[in-house]
């Protein structure tokens, strides 16, 4: 075990993940920034991803079995509770880290005490490691205030979540992931950490890549073919933040009120997840009837013109962006380390 503090420490909640395991703590340990702590936290798997881990041999690696599967969420949140570094990353089993991705981060955190996180943009891997397209929502780096990052952020979550790196004081002062929530649990958080008057920092280099459901990865991957559970899981995080006075008032000002906010979020599960998933070879066609069911519910709402305009400026957006490249520089996972 190592003696002294870690100035991050990299989590990675582990249920039946053997498949790509290996390759997303390889990931972390190959990282040029070298204090740090890696923490594996199995869910009580089912398969051998508790042994694939244990078979890693360096000082840096914790390990730590729950008794019982807590889920997503718990598991999660024991991430959080267990970290002992200043800064925390929570890196899905099925995910990479670029080799510079922390020392990056953790230099811009470090000179501004004020930044509660930070993100950046990604490359999107199918299960091969092979890159389908680059995330990048926006093209340049910027840091910004929180209230000024919601006005942007209500509107959805543009934050990859195996980019992220968070002050952990900020984790502490704005409490755990909500339970009641799972596919929307880091859109809220990232919001709640805005709302605390955090600055938020954003790096347009990519610096991880995003493996689109598996893994525990599944229930994200089941709300995009669901697009009733997606939504709904949204309007609950959208009613959260818009209840805070402040943030109606800042909302107001800017003349972005909550029905245009939900004709947004109604846009991006018709359009902007299937245009996704299809470049991932993971559009199915029992996500359509859903999707003609959102729409009938924004025509219900009176937001149909809103929509569809939203929906137009969605797919070019997305055409523009996808970008095809070769498989990026990891091997694929072996069963052993």
């Amino acid at each position: 075990m190592p003696t002294r503090k870690p100035a991050i420490s990299v989590c990675i909640p582990v249920y039946n993940g053997e498949r790509h395991l290996g390759v997303a703590i390889r990931s972390v340990l190959s990282q040029s920034f070298k204090n740090l702590e890696l923490l594996i936290i199995d869910d009580s798997s089912t398969d051998n991803s508790l042994q694939l881990a244990k078979c890693f041999r360096d000082p840096r690696l914790r390990i730590i079995r729950n008794d019982h599967n807590l889920g997503m969420v718990g598991n999660f949140n024991k991430c959080v509770s267990s970290a002992r570094g200043e800064f925390v990353c929570i890196l899905p089993q099925d995910d990479i880290m670029l080799p510079e991705r922390l020392q990056v981060q953790h230099d811009l955190m470090s000179k501004n005490s004020r930044i509660g996180y930070v993100h950046s943009a990604s490359w999107i891997v199918d299960d091969n490691d092979r890159a389908c397209a680059l995330r990048k929502p926006f093209h340049s780096n910027h840091v910004w205030p929180g209230l000024q990052a919601i006005e942007k952020h209500a509107f959805g979550n543009f934050v990859t979540f195996p980019t992220v790196m968070v002050r952990r004081e900020s984790f502490l002062e704005v409490g755990p992931f909500d339970p009641e929530l799972s596919f929307a649990l880091d859109w809220d958080m990232w919001l709640r950490i805005e709302l605390a008057g955090y600055l938020v920092a954003y790096l347009a280099r990519p610096l991880a890549c995003y493996r689109f459901g598996s893994g525990y990865s599944s229930q994200t991957a089941s709300a995009f073919q669901n697009p009733s559970w997606l939504v709904s899981e949204e309007f609950k995080v959208i009613r959260k933040t818009f209840s805070d006075p402040y943030v109606r008032a800042r909302m107001a000002v800017a003349n972005l009120g909550m029905d245009r906010v939900i004709a947004e979020r109604i846009c991006n599960s018709l359009v902007y997840w299937p245009l996704l998933m299809l470049q991932s070879g993971r559009l199915h066609f029992e996500s359509i009837p859903q999707s003609i069911y959102w729409f009938l519910i924004a025509r219900k709402l009176g937001l149909i013109r809103l929509t569809i305009c939203s929906i137009a400026l969605v797919v070019v957006s997305r055409l523009l962006q996808l970008t095809t490249t070769n498989r990026v520089g990891y091997p694929a996972p072996s069963r052993k380390p």
